[in-house]
């Protein structure tokens, strides 16, 4: 049967998106989220029938139920949306799905620095915060630094950091993302020596962040 898509006027999906979410969400573990956001892609926006037919074809046989329970996932992550309406010569009609985005960055809350209420990440995060402002002394005299201000310090300072990183992303050119990247990311939980050696660099080479953290520095007298 002969159609034609008419497309939401204004849709055009960015050429990155950061997505904030938790380590156990099925986006990131589930790989028919990723084969899912893929194919529409790669094909463009899909009908319900349409993607049905990509997940048969892949030997990976979906229901309806299930489908809609994929794009409800990821409707609610803002990944995919309602782009459209395929009509048919008969004047009936399907629902168009489109991606927000080309590339998505998935940023799993895993880095310490963030305010997380997780217990594991609270935990690494005392532990780094302690393991820096000990190193630092050395950079005041060997006074000792509060570490519950130096924490709060350092917390709204990744925030400002990473504020400025997601608009980055999310104003990336599609050529600068194509020369850069050829896979989705996640957050890696691995990197935590790494902020180690961030922050004390960072903070070292900063004397507006070292005039900060005097403010931290316990009265000994």
């Amino acid at each position: 049967m002969k159609f034609r898509d008419a497309i939401t006027p204004g849709y055009i999906p960015k050429a990155m998106k950061h997505i904030p979410t938790a380590r156990d969400d099925p986006i990131v573990l589930d790989s028919n989220y990723l084969f899912l956001r893929r194919i529409l892609n790669h094909k463009g926006p899909l009908t319900i029938s349409n993607i049905l037919d990509e997940f048969r074809d892949d030997k990976n046989e979906k229901s309806v139920k299930t489908i809609y329970r994929y794009l409800g996932k990821l409707t609610d992550k803002d990944m995919i949306t309602k782009c459209g309406k395929r009509v048919y010569e008969n004047n009936k009609s399907d629902t168009l799905y489109g991606i927000t985005a080309k590339f998505f960055l998935i940023g799993v809350e895993t880095n310490p620095f963030t305010d997380s209420e997780d217990e594991d990440m609270i935990k690494i995060r005392k532990t780094l915060v302690d393991f820096i402002s000990i190193v630092l002394q050395n950079n005041f005299e060997g006074k000792e630094i509060d570490v519950e201000c130096f924490e709060k310090k350092i917390m709204e300072w990744y925030a400002i950091s990473n504020s400025e990183l997601i608009k980055n992303i999310e104003t990336a050119t599609e050529e600068a993302i194509n020369k850069v990247m050829t896979a989705e990311m996640t957050a890696d939980s691995g990197r935590f020596l790494m902020d180690v050696v961030f922050w004390l660099g960072l903070i070292i080479k900063n004397p507006t962040l070292i005039e900060e953290i005097r403010g931290c520095l316990k009265d000994i007298s």
